[in-house]
Protein backbone atom coordinates (compact mmCIF):
# COMPACT_ATOMS: atom_id res chain seq x y z
CA UNK A 1 0.00 0.00 0.00
CA UNK A 2 1.10 3.55 -0.76
CA UNK A 3 2.18 5.53 1.87
CA UNK A 4 0.91 9.42 1.61
CA UNK A 5 3.81 11.92 2.94
CA UNK A 6 1.18 14.00 3.91
CA UNK A 7 -0.94 12.96 7.22
CA UNK A 8 -4.68 13.38 7.96
CA UNK A 9 -4.06 16.33 10.09
CA UNK A 10 -2.30 18.47 7.44
CA UNK A 11 -5.62 17.34 4.99
CA UNK A 12 -8.01 18.58 8.01
CA UNK A 13 -5.73 21.75 8.49
CA UNK A 14 -5.77 22.63 4.84
CA UNK A 15 -9.46 21.63 4.82
CA UNK A 16 -10.17 24.46 7.77
CA UNK A 17 -7.99 27.13 5.94
CA UNK A 18 -10.32 26.78 2.92
CA UNK A 19 -13.41 27.22 4.87
CA UNK A 20 -11.89 29.88 6.56
CA UNK A 21 -11.05 31.62 3.35
CA UNK A 22 -14.19 30.60 2.31
CA UNK A 23 -16.06 32.22 5.00
CA UNK A 24 -14.04 35.81 4.51
CA UNK A 25 -14.76 35.62 0.96
CA UNK A 26 -18.49 35.33 1.83
CA UNK A 27 -18.70 37.90 4.44
CA UNK A 28 -16.96 40.66 1.90
CA UNK A 29 -19.29 39.62 -0.45
CA UNK A 30 -22.36 40.44 1.68
CA UNK A 31 -20.77 43.63 3.31
CA UNK A 32 -20.31 44.49 -0.43
CA UNK A 33 -23.92 44.05 -1.08
CA UNK A 34 -25.24 45.73 2.10
CA UNK A 35 -23.06 48.59 1.07
CA UNK A 36 -24.18 48.84 -2.49
CA UNK A 37 -27.61 48.63 -1.11
CA UNK A 38 -27.01 51.43 1.23
CA UNK A 39 -25.83 53.26 -1.65
CA UNK A 40 -28.77 52.83 -3.81
CA UNK A 41 -30.92 54.10 -1.04
CA UNK A 42 -28.63 56.98 -0.39
CA UNK A 43 -28.76 58.08 -4.15
CA UNK A 44 -32.88 57.45 -4.35
CA UNK A 45 -33.05 60.02 -1.33
CA UNK A 46 -31.19 62.04 -2.83
CA UNK A 47 -32.92 61.85 -6.35
CA UNK A 48 -36.11 62.36 -4.28
CA UNK A 49 -35.01 65.76 -2.21
CA UNK A 50 -33.49 67.06 -5.60
CA UNK A 51 -37.59 66.52 -7.39
CA UNK A 52 -39.07 68.20 -4.66
CA UNK A 53 -36.31 71.35 -4.36
CA UNK A 54 -36.95 71.42 -8.32
CA UNK A 55 -40.99 71.40 -7.84
CA UNK A 56 -40.85 74.08 -5.67
CA UNK A 57 -39.02 76.14 -8.10
CA UNK A 58 -41.16 75.34 -10.73
CA UNK A 59 -43.95 76.06 -8.36
CA UNK A 60 -43.07 79.35 -7.67
CA UNK A 61 -41.71 80.03 -11.67
CA UNK A 62 -45.16 79.11 -13.05
CA UNK A 63 -47.04 81.81 -10.22
CA UNK A 64 -44.60 84.33 -11.97
CA UNK A 65 -44.90 83.38 -15.19
CA UNK A 66 -48.73 84.02 -14.83
CA UNK A 67 -48.10 86.80 -13.45
CA UNK A 68 -45.69 88.27 -16.42
CA UNK A 69 -48.98 87.47 -18.44
CA UNK A 70 -50.86 89.57 -16.49
CA UNK A 71 -51.86 92.98 -18.48
CA UNK A 72 -51.21 91.60 -21.80
CA UNK A 73 -54.31 89.83 -22.26
CA UNK A 74 -55.12 86.21 -22.66
CA UNK A 75 -55.13 85.44 -18.48
CA UNK A 76 -57.39 86.13 -16.26
CA UNK A 77 -56.66 90.11 -14.74
CA UNK A 78 -58.20 88.75 -11.42
CA UNK A 79 -56.22 85.54 -10.72
CA UNK A 80 -54.55 87.32 -7.46
CA UNK A 81 -57.97 89.01 -6.56
CA UNK A 82 -58.24 86.68 -3.64
CA UNK A 83 -54.52 87.34 -2.72
CA UNK A 84 -55.16 90.95 -2.94
CA UNK A 85 -58.47 91.84 -1.24
CA UNK A 86 -57.19 89.27 1.76
CA UNK A 87 -60.69 87.63 1.23
CA UNK A 88 -59.22 83.94 1.55
CA UNK A 89 -55.27 84.46 2.42
CA UNK A 90 -53.83 82.98 1.20
CA UNK A 91 -54.60 82.51 -2.24
CA UNK A 92 -53.70 78.49 -2.89
CA UNK A 93 -53.25 77.56 -6.27
CA UNK A 94 -52.15 73.47 -8.00
CA UNK A 95 -49.60 74.08 -10.14
CA UNK A 96 -49.30 70.91 -12.68
CA UNK A 97 -48.08 69.93 -15.86
CA UNK A 98 -50.53 71.69 -18.13
CA UNK A 99 -50.93 74.96 -16.13
CA UNK A 100 -52.49 76.79 -12.75
CA UNK A 101 -55.55 75.69 -10.92
CA UNK A 102 -57.08 77.65 -8.26
CA UNK A 103 -57.25 75.44 -5.49
CA UNK A 104 -55.28 72.65 -3.61
CA UNK A 105 -53.94 69.81 -5.48
CA UNK A 106 -56.69 67.02 -4.96
CA UNK A 107 -55.85 64.39 -7.37
CA UNK A 108 -53.74 62.47 -9.33
CA UNK A 109 -54.07 64.62 -12.66
CA UNK A 110 -53.04 67.46 -10.45
CA UNK A 111 -49.29 66.01 -10.79
CA UNK A 112 -46.67 68.40 -11.84
CA UNK A 113 -44.55 65.88 -13.75
CA UNK A 114 -45.18 63.84 -16.67
CA UNK A 115 -45.27 60.45 -15.62
CA UNK A 116 -48.50 58.63 -16.36
CA UNK A 117 -49.23 58.11 -12.83
CA UNK A 118 -48.11 61.35 -11.45
CA UNK A 119 -45.49 61.42 -8.54
CA UNK A 120 -44.75 65.08 -7.88
CA UNK A 121 -46.94 67.61 -6.78
CA UNK A 122 -46.91 71.31 -6.55
CA UNK A 123 -48.91 73.60 -4.55
CA UNK A 124 -48.27 77.44 -4.52
CA UNK A 125 -49.84 79.89 -1.68
CA UNK A 126 -49.73 83.58 -2.73
CA UNK A 127 -50.28 86.40 -0.18
CA UNK A 128 -50.77 89.83 -1.02
CA UNK A 129 -48.16 92.05 0.66
CA UNK A 130 -48.97 95.74 -0.15
CA UNK A 131 -48.65 98.13 -2.93
CA UNK A 132 -45.83 100.64 -3.07
CA UNK A 133 -45.86 103.54 -5.01
CA UNK A 134 -43.40 104.12 -8.19
CA UNK A 135 -40.77 107.22 -8.09
CA UNK A 136 -41.43 109.96 -9.88
CA UNK A 137 -44.98 108.28 -10.76
CA UNK A 138 -48.52 109.63 -10.11
CA UNK A 139 -49.64 107.14 -6.82
CA UNK A 140 -53.16 106.95 -8.27
CA UNK A 141 -51.16 105.59 -11.88
CA UNK A 142 -48.87 102.83 -11.35
CA UNK A 143 -47.62 100.86 -8.61
CA UNK A 144 -45.32 98.25 -7.63
CA UNK A 145 -47.65 95.37 -6.41
CA UNK A 146 -45.43 92.89 -3.51
CA UNK A 147 -46.35 89.16 -3.17
CA UNK A 148 -45.43 86.46 -1.40
CA UNK A 149 -45.35 82.93 -2.63
CA UNK A 150 -44.86 80.34 -0.78
CA UNK A 151 -44.29 76.92 -2.56
CA UNK A 152 -44.88 73.14 -1.55
CA UNK A 153 -43.39 69.95 -3.48
CA UNK A 154 -44.38 66.86 -2.50
CA UNK A 155 -44.20 63.14 -3.33
CA UNK A 156 -46.86 61.05 -3.58
CA UNK A 157 -48.12 59.15 -0.15
CA UNK A 158 -47.92 55.83 -1.39
CA UNK A 159 -44.44 56.05 -2.44
CA UNK A 160 -43.10 55.85 0.92
CA UNK A 161 -40.70 58.79 0.52
CA UNK A 162 -40.85 61.34 3.24
CA UNK A 163 -39.63 63.85 1.61
CA UNK A 164 -41.12 67.53 0.78
CA UNK A 165 -39.80 70.85 0.14
CA UNK A 166 -40.78 73.98 0.94
CA UNK A 167 -39.69 77.17 -0.85
CA UNK A 168 -40.48 80.93 -0.09
CA UNK A 169 -39.91 83.88 -2.51
CA UNK A 170 -41.09 88.00 -2.53
CA UNK A 171 -41.98 89.48 -6.09
CA UNK A 172 -43.24 92.88 -7.38
CA UNK A 173 -45.55 93.18 -10.02
CA UNK A 174 -45.84 96.91 -11.76
CA UNK A 175 -49.29 97.82 -13.15
CA UNK A 176 -52.03 100.22 -12.78
CA UNK A 177 -52.82 101.29 -9.36
CA UNK A 178 -56.35 99.85 -10.14
CA UNK A 179 -57.73 97.28 -9.51
CA UNK A 180 -54.83 95.65 -7.05
CA UNK A 181 -54.17 98.98 -4.80
CA UNK A 182 -56.18 99.23 -1.93
CA UNK A 183 -55.95 101.30 0.91
CA UNK A 184 -53.49 99.01 3.87
CA UNK A 185 -57.23 99.88 5.84
CA UNK A 186 -58.60 97.80 3.04
CA UNK A 187 -56.89 95.15 3.27
CA UNK A 188 -56.68 94.62 6.62
CA UNK A 189 -60.51 95.01 7.06
CA UNK A 190 -61.30 92.53 4.54
CA UNK A 191 -58.48 90.42 6.64
CA UNK A 192 -60.24 90.55 9.76
CA UNK A 193 -63.68 90.19 8.18
CA UNK A 194 -62.73 87.07 6.87
CA UNK A 195 -61.35 85.61 10.38
CA UNK A 196 -64.79 86.50 11.81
Amino acid sequence: MFDNPVGTSARGATLIVALVILLAVTLLGVASLRSGIFHERMSLNSQAETLTFLGAESSINGILSFADQIGQGGVDESFFSDAVLGANPPQINCVTKSGITPAACADINDALDTRNEGVLFGQAHTVYDNATKVFNSDPDTLAYHNFTTTAYSYLRTNLELPFATKNKQGWQKLGVAMPFTVSQQDVLAARAQSQN
